[in-house]
């Protein structure tokens, strides 16, 4: 079986049966990380088990180097690509330069140098290279405005955060970290 990462929406929430707080419902597994309150999920991560093998690399977690302020981390999505456009399906992937970081959050400023995550991004990949090899750091959660334009701030999770480890540790055992 194998397992693998996403924010969760609403949907998933309500599927897990988490109510805020940590799940297992044997097809999905909820973390609400402390500090937030009522219908804020933001910084909530899920792992999705699925019983086929899914087409996607099983990439590391990256444990070894913080990431910080000023690295170039690549973005995944199958989100929209401006605010009100629509979602049309197609995975895209952009770079952008990590701003800030703190304990259980990463985050990009958009100056439209680079790229950004948008609606529907919610769950991919932040990966980071080292040397020849591709690390996940975080995963997309959101952002401080709906049109995903300049200026924006974009959230990620951070996988470093002690909680997000304790959590992929105890439901996705399989996970590797390095």
């Amino acid at each position: 079986m194998r397992s693998f990462l996403a924010i969760l929406c609403l949907a998933l929430l309500a599927s897990c049966g988490s109510g805020g707080a940590a799940g297992n419902t044997g097809k999905c597994s909820a973390l609400k990380l402390t500090g937030f309150s009522g219908c804020d999920i933001r910084n909530d991560m899920g792992i999705v088990h699925s019983p086929v093998s899914l087409p996607v690399p099983n990439l590391p977690i990256l444990t070894s180097r913080a990431p910080e302020a000023g690295d170039k981390a690549s973005i995944f999505g199958y989100g929209a690509t401006s605010g009100g456009a629509s979602i049309d399906g197609k995975l895209r992937a952009g770079a952008m330069t990590l701003s800030s970081v703190d304990s259980n959050r990463i985050f990009a400023s958009y100056d439209a140098s680079l790229s950004n995550v948008c609606s529907g991004d919610s769950g991919g990949p932040l990966l980071f290279q080292v040397g020849n090899q591709q690390f996940i750091i975080g995963t997309t959660s959101h952002g401080n405005k709906v049109d995903c334009s300049v200026d924006e701030i974009s959230v990620f999770m951070n996988l470093q955060s002690p909680a997000a480890q304790s959590f992929i540790r105890r439901v996705a055992p399989d996970a590797r970290f390095n």
